[in-house]
C-alpha cells in the first residue's frame, strides 16, 4: 500500500513538472523574418489617406509627407483594412 501511494505521488509530481517545464521551455516565440514596418497609428493614417486619395494619389501624398511606400504595400494595407478600391479614373462629378 505504501508503494501505491508513492507511485501515485510520483505520477502527479511528474505531470506537474512536465507541465511547468513545457511552459518554461516555450517562452514567447520570436517572430522570424522582417518585422512589419507600418503598425498602429501610422497604419491608420496611411489607410485614411488611401480612402481619401486612392492608391496612387495616396502614394503621392505620403511621399510629400516624407513616407515612401510602394503600391503593393499600400494595396496590402488597404485590403487588410477593408478599403474598397475601384479601377481606373474617378468619375467626374
Amino acid at each position: 500500500m505504501v508503494e501505491t501511494v508513492n507511485a501515485e505521488s510520483q505520477e502527479t509530481e511528474g505531470t506537474a513538472m512536465s507541465q511547468s517545464t513545457e511552459s518554461a521551455a516555450l517562452p514567447k516565440r520570436n517572430k522570424r523574418g522582417r518585422p512589419k514596418m507600418f503598425t498602429g497609428h501610422i497604419k491608420r493614417h496611411i489607410v485614411s489617406i488611401i480612402r481619401k486619395h486612392g492608391l496612387t494619389g495616396g502614394r503621392i501624398v505620403l511621399a510629400e509627407e516624407g513616407t515612401k511606400v510602394s503600391l503593393p504595400t499600400l494595396g496590402k494595407l488597404a485590403a487588410e483594412a477593408g478599403v474598397e478600391l475601384h479601377r481606373g479614373r474617378p468619375k467626374a462629378a
